[in-house]
């Protein structure tokens, strides 16, 4: 009985949403999503200005020698 029984066809979806997370998009507000949204970037904005002051220490330490330094 299953050999009878019709196969999808096609590849499978590479992104698939499971239900319980199509669930929780349906059912939550915009203000929370947005909040949700506000943390993320102001997570994004602190680990760039952590990784911009390394890179400003990094080049006083190892950027130019003392001879070999620009006129402003």
């Amino acid at each position: 009985m299953e050999a009878l029984k019709s196969h999808p066809k096609g590849r499978k979806p590479k992104v698939k949403l499971d239900k319980k997370k199509l669930r929780n998009l349906v059912n939550k507000n915009e203000v929370d999503r947005l909040r949700e949204e506000l943390a993320k970037k102001n997570k994004e904005l602190h680990d760039t200005k952590l990784e911009n002051d390394i890179l400003k220490k990094s080049m006083t330490l190892f950027g130019t020698s003392k001879g070999e330094r620009k006129r402003k």
